[in-house]
């Protein structure tokens, strides 16, 4: 423990809980609190703190304490806020990762909360919902300073669409497509003489070139600038194709008018929760919706260009620590309320094309950052060991989640 680390007391530890120093000193007689004594006095340190948190059942009581105490403010009972002016404010913030939430959760206490003052703050998870709830007490100052800090965060956050400028050029001409039994198994869906297809996250244009028919029409909604424009000029002469500006939480289309909603390498950029309400907004009775990735793996090399990208890309993550696209699915359609598909979509391609594809990933570095040089030449040096007669095999197997909501 660091001299110079901040110990809380007993007091403190009932206030952050809203219970009683009674009830946390029966947890330190059993064991579930645990600290050291400091000049007779007992003192705990944030880690003690958080250990206590994560009790399931000293999480729940604590939860209790918290909702009692909203409905207490509500019907004016709550009185120790100090000030002519009390706030009570709760925000509900989407979020598929409770690491994320607490993360939040983290960043508002040390920006926002002072321990020793009557402001008050608390989190849970609700885990069946993919939300944090967060419920602030106290003045008006406060509660504008935690604001600031939610929204700061969802602005990092849910700026996905941002990454992907000045990507447009590599990911149209390098990113793969999808493989014809994707095509077949999303016109399948609908027995419709006229099928109405909202591509959400549409891109560049990869999936939706591939659905305009005779019989569809293609509802393609992009909130990158750079992306659309590239799908416009190459998709705008077919009538049978409306390019619109919209997120898959806000897509701008009309009710009950979608008979399949498709959805390619975007789908863990949107929130969960709004965008499951849009979904069942803009379908019809019986639409479906489709889920799909390509992924990559099974290559000698991969291990070597994840290190290489861990090692260049701030924005990179590890596929150890992303959200399982499975799990993805399930938050969308609920557990066994989807069919998966699998199909081969292996291709052989130059190290040029390698690199534009590695440089259309959103984490990727650009060409004016500082590094770019150092990381083009080191997957360069890894993937010139694989090349066989010019090209470079890679192994891609392209994954479908779809079912109805």
């Amino acid at each position: 423990m660091s001299n110079f680390e901040k110990l809380y007391t007993v007091d403190d530890i009932a206030k952050m809980t809203l219970l009683t120093t009674r009830t946390i000193r029966t947890y330190l007689k059993d064991g579930l609190l645990v600290g050291r004594k400091v000049g007779g006095q007992w003192r705990f340190t944030k880690e003690d703190i958080n250990k206590l948190f994560e009790n399931s059942a000293v999480s729940k009581q604590i939860n209790d304490s918290y909702r009692q105490d909203i409905l207490d403010f509500i019907d004016g009972v709550n009185t120790d806020i100090t000030g002519d002016m009390q706030t009570c404010s709760v925000v509900d913030y989407y979020c598929s990762e409770h690491a994320k939430a607490h993360e939040l959760f983290e960043k508002i206490k040390t920006t926002a909360l002072t321990i020793n003052s009557n402001n008050r703050f608390y989190y849970e998870y609700i885990e069946s919902q993919q939300k944090a709830r967060y419920t602030f007490f106290g003045t008006p100052s406060f509660i504008i300073s935690a604001m600031e800090v939610i929204e700061l965060e969802w602005n990092i956050i849910y700026r996905g669409h941002q990454l992907f400028n000045k990507k447009a050029f590599n990911y149209t001409k390098f990113r793969p497509s999808y493989p014809e039994e994707v095509t077949e198994l999303i016109l399948s869906l609908s027995n419709s003489n006229n099928i109405n297809i909202a591509d959400i996250g549409s891109g560049t244009g990869k999936l939706s070139s591939l659905l305009i028919k005779n019989n569809t029409y293609v509802f393609a909604i992009e909130p990158n600038s750079d992306m659309r424009s590239i799908a416009e000029k190459e998709l705008g002469k077919y009538n049978n194709y409306i390019s619109l500006n919209g997120s898959a939480e806000a897509t701008t289309l009309d009710s009950d008018t979608i008979d399949i909603i498709t959805v390619a390498e975007a789908y863990h950029w949107f929130d969960n929760e709004q965008t499951k309400l849009e979904f069942k907004r803009i379908l019809k009775k019986d639409g479906f919706v489709i889920l799909m990735w390509n992924n990559f793996g099974g290559n000698p090399y991969d291990d070597e260009i994840s290190q290489i990208n861990k090692r260049w890309c701030p924005l990179y993550k590890e596929k150890t620590n992303r959200t399982p696209r499975e799990k993805r699915a399930v938050g969308l359609f609920g557990n066994d309320n989807y069919k998966k598909e699998e199909y081969d979509n292996t291709i052989n391609q130059t190290i040029e094309a390698f690199i534009g594809g590695t440089l259309s990933a959103s984490y990727a570095l650009k060409e004016d950052d500082a590094d770019f040089n150092k990381y083009i030449e080191d997957i360069k040096n890894i993937m010139n060991k694989h090349i066989n007669n010019g090209l470079i095999e890679t192994k891609i197997t392209t994954v479908c989640y779809y079912g109805k909501l």
